[in-house]
This record gives C-alpha cells, structure tokens and sequence, in this order.
C-alpha cells in the first residue's frame, strides 16, 4: 500500500517572464541609469560619473564593487533579492528587490568591470545567460558599459542628459554626466516645503508637487486647478430703484 506524502514544493518562473518583467519596467534611459546611481551610492561610491552619447554610456562609481563569486551570484546573477531580511537591513538605502538593474538591459548590451571580475549581458542575443571572467586586474568600484542596441539622436542624447540630471539631482553625493556636476545637495536647498527621514517635498503655488527620497526623483504629481464657483440655475436678481 502507497503511504501519502506531503511536501512543500515552489513555483517556478519562465526565462521569458523575467525578459518581459525587464522590458515592461524599463521606463527610461535616464531612470534606468539612476538605479545605478543608487546601486553605486548602495556601495559606498563617494563620487560617479555618467558618460551618455549616441553610441551608449558609461557609469562609474568609486564604491566597494563585487568583491566574490558569492556576491556576484548573490547580487547579480539572481534578477530579485528582498532587500528588507534581516541580513541585508541597514546595507542598503535605496530598492527592494534587486531589479532595477535589469532597466538597463532593455536598452543596450552591456560590460560589468568590478574589481578582478567582468560580466558581460545581452539579453537581445543571450536571453538570461551572462559571460562572467575572473582572475583579471583588480579595478575599483565598478564600471558599466552600455551599448545601445539601436544608435540615438544628438537630440535624444540632449533630452537623455537634461532628463538624468532632474532626477539625480539632489544625490547625496555628487554625480557627473559628461562631465558636469548635475547635483545640490538637498541640504542646501531651502525650497523645501516639507521634509521627513526618507522623503523631500517641493510644492509651488503654481505648478507640479515634486517628491524626492533621499535626493532622488520619485514623482511629479500635476497641480490642479480650483474648481469654478458654481452658478446658480436662477436668473439674477436685478437690484430695485
């Protein structure tokens, strides 16, 4: 006689899934490369600099990098981390689940250089399989190398660059993009309507609420305009001579 079992078993997800959950959320360039401003920021990164031009960019920050194998599987090769377990509480100030990275591999193919490693991602030719060599030269921090899949405008590289700035620019350290400061840092702006740990907001008499969290955009919110008094059914009343 067969004995019943019970056992807890897992879902498991498509490799094409995860590439439409990377192309549905990559909003835009510039969005996609401020999570690596945050993810640079994340790792200790005192300064970053963005090059942008209609070939592709790079991102460069001076933080700690991806120090082991273990890490890189840990923290790239898995699309998807909580950031918000007990072990990696107080690590990270910026994300949740460890997928903003994936924003970028919407646009272009790109090259990771971190300290003795290098990886290399296309999802166009690859899927979800990356090239990972070790054993190379240390280099600090990390750098990233993107090549757009398809070449951009001059214009577009103008609105690209315009747009990056607007929402980096209260980073708590400083970012460069083609080799210009973009960044205040928030205490040191006084237009500030209201304040709290986590959130900066600037609200104008006329125009949009803008939301910052930690120096970085979250959203617009359009102002808008006052309803018109109500007018009455009823003829006006004409004063009496």
């Amino acid at each position: 006689m067969i004995q019943p079992t019970t056992r807890t078993r897992s879902f498991a997800v498509s490799k094409g899934i995860i590439v439409h959950l990377i192309k549905s959320q990559a909003g835009s360039l510039g969005k996609a490369l401020m999570e690596s401003v945050m993810n640079g920021i994340d790792a200790g990164a005192s300064r970053i600099d963005i090059t942008l031009d209609r070939k592709g960019y790079t991102v460069q920050d001076n933080g700690h990098g991806f120090q082991t194998v273990a890490d890189i599987e840990r923290y790239f090769k898995e699309f998807g981390f909580d950031h918000t377990t007990g072990e990696e509480a107080g690590r990270r100030q910026f994300g949740q689940f460890g997928l903003g990275r994936g924003q970028q591999w919407n646009w272009a193919h790109t090259l990771w250089r971190t300290r003795t490693f290098e990886m290399h991602v296309d999802i166009r030719a690859s899927g979800l399989d990356y090239t990972l060599h070790e054993g190379l030269p240390d280099a600090p921090g990390t750098t990233i190398t993107g090549t757009f899949y398809e070449a951009i405008s001059t214009q577009e590289v103008l609105t690209h660059v315009k747009h990056l700035g607007e929402l980096v620019k209260f980073s708590p350290v400083p970012v460069f993009v083609n080799g210009h400061d973009v960044t205040t840092h928030p205490d040191l702006v006084r237009t500030w309507t209201h304040t709290t740990d986590e959130a900066w907001i600037q609200a104008k008499e006329y125009g949009p609420l803008r939301v910052y969290n930690m120096g970085m955009f979250v959203v617009e919110i359009p102002r808008t305009a006052p309803a018109a008094p109500a007018r009455s059914s009823r003829s006006p009343v004409r004063p009496s001579r």
